[in-house]
Formats: C-alpha cells, structure tokens, sequence
C-alpha cells in the first residue's frame, strides 16, 4: 500500500524519525510504502508529488490554498481531483497554539521586518538590547516574573487560538461536502479539554509529542472506519516527539494558567551548529544581529 503525507511539517512529521529514532507512525514503513511532502519546501519535487498524489492508496494532508506558490498543482483541489478513485484523504488543519508564548512575535524596525537571526523575535530580548541590559536582566525581568503576562492575555490567546482553528477546521469540512471520501479531523475540542493539562505546542506551530499522538490516534481511528482499515496499521507511538529538539521558552508568567508544571518543560535552544545551548546563549545570538541594525 502507498500512501502520502502532504502538507506542511505538521504532516510530513507523522513518519519523521525523532532524535531516537522513534516515529509517530512507528510500524508503517515497515509495511507499507510510504512518501512525505512539504509544500512549502523550497526543493519540493513536483513530478514527485505529482506521481506520489495519483498512486497513493492513502493520503494524509492538510489544506493547501488554491493556486499555492502560483502553482495550481500543489493545491488541495488538485489532490483531490487527481487522486485515484477511492482513495481515503484524512486532512487536518494547521496545528497553531500560541497562547504560552505571548512574548514571541515578529520584529518591525523602521517599517521593516527584521528576519536575522531568526524569523521570530522576544520581546524581553530586543527591549534588553535596546536597553543595553544584560541577559540576565531578560531571565530575571521577564522568563522568571511572574506578573509579567495577564491571566486576562492567556485566556484571549487560548480563545482566539481555539476559534482560529476551529476556522481552519470549517476549510477542511467544506472539502468534505465537495468531495467523496474526504474526512476531516476536528480538533477543537481536544484544544479546548487539553490546552491546561499539557503543553500543546513546542512553538508557535510545532505540535507537542502528546499533540501529534493525539493527532496520530485520530487519523487511525478515521482509517480504520474506512474500507482499507483492515490493511494498514496505524497505532500511533505516545513516545514519538519528532519536534522536541527545539522548544520555545515558557515564561514563569504563564504557570497561573495551567495545571502542568511550566518548570517541567525547559526550553531547548540549539546554536549556530546545532548544539544545545542556553537562555545566555539566545541572548547574545540575537543581540549580535540587533547590533547590525
């Protein structure tokens, strides 16, 4: 059996080896074909997709805008109009959770974005840097206060979050009407139940290991109702955390509004080379770039 995983990393992740190894759909490239494709990847091979999409027996994808790129064949509506006959599609939405990381956002300075050295900017670092304070006065003044961010914030970020997909969601059900056997994921309510008792993200949209199990056990559950159920297994792996090598900071601010212990899930920061680094470490690195400003 062939089958593709075509979206954004959210997607292609569902077989992407963690740093052990490890694979939230950890049995079915053993059994089975399997292919991953981005849409956004500057390299995507679009012959390969293009192949990939008209002989897979199963498709996993996400949804991809009309005209994407300018280029109307990395679109869900291609996909769902190329595919073979039959063929199951399970789409799920974007996974976006932002709401424990209030002070990440992008930087504008003199009406430009500033993308170096990264896309996304704290907010506690550039003051700091414009300051001329010291990283630990970012540790100090913002990771570690406690009164930095409102319960009142938390709560409207969680909302519009939650609202926000389930906007997304709506997308992947109208898809669902046009279409025969298309099968949309809802989330929502697992955002609403979950986004307290564990983390839901790692960054803004980088799903958690609990997530993409969530996410996992779902498209298993959506494929074993459907007339290919009994050839394909996929039980997802709750170990599986192929996006845990990079975690954002969760400010000690947020605590008040979860049930998890934020002290429990440190942030991972990589330098230049890959390495793990620390909070001294992402300070300096951006104030560097903030000194060519």
């Amino acid at each position: 059996m062939r089958v593709l995983f075509y979206g954004s990393c959210n997607a292609s992740h569902l077989i992407e080896r963690d740093e052990f190894g490890r694979r939230v759909f950890d049995r079915i490239e053993e059994e089975h074909q399997c292919v991953s494709h981005m849409c956004h990847d500057a390299y995507l091979n679009e012959l390969a997709l293009d192949r990939d999409i008209k002989t897979a027996d199963l498709i996993v994808t996400q949804p991809v805008a009309d005209n994407y790129r300018k280029k109307p064949n990395l679109s869900t509506n291609y996909l769902l109009t190329e595919r073979k006959a039959g063929t199951p599609v399970v789409i799920f939405p974007p996974i976006r959770f932002d709401a424990y990381y209030p002070d990440y956002g992008h930087l504008h300075v003199n009406g430009k974005m500033v993308t170096d050295p990264e896309a996304m900017h704290l907010g506690g670092i550039y003051q700091c840097w414009k300051d001329k304070r010291h990283p630990i006065d970012f540790i100090r003044e913002y990771v570690d206060n406690p009164d930095l961010f409102s319960s009142d914030k938390f709560k409207e970020r969680a909302r519009l979050n939650i609202s926000e997909t389930g906007e997304r969601e709506k997308k992947c059900k109208s898809y669902a009407t046009t279409y025969d056997d298309v099968y949309p994921l809802d989330l929502t309510p697992f955002y609403e139940t979950d986004h307290k008792r564990i983390p839901l993200t790692y960054t803004v949209n980088h799903p958690s290991k609990h997530t993409m199990f969530t996410v996992g056990m779902m498209i298993n559950d959506i494929v074993n109702s459907t007339s290919i159920g009994s050839e394909i297994n996929l039980l997802a792996n709750p170990e599986a955390d192929t996006f845990g090598s990079d975690r954002w900071i969760i400010y000690s601010s947020i605590q008040k509004n979860v049930d998890f212990a934020t002290s429990l899930h440190p942030p991972r920061i990589r330098d230049k080379d890959g390495r793990e680094a620390d909070i001294n470490f992402l300070c300096n690195y951006y104030y560097e770039a903030y000194d060519k400003l």
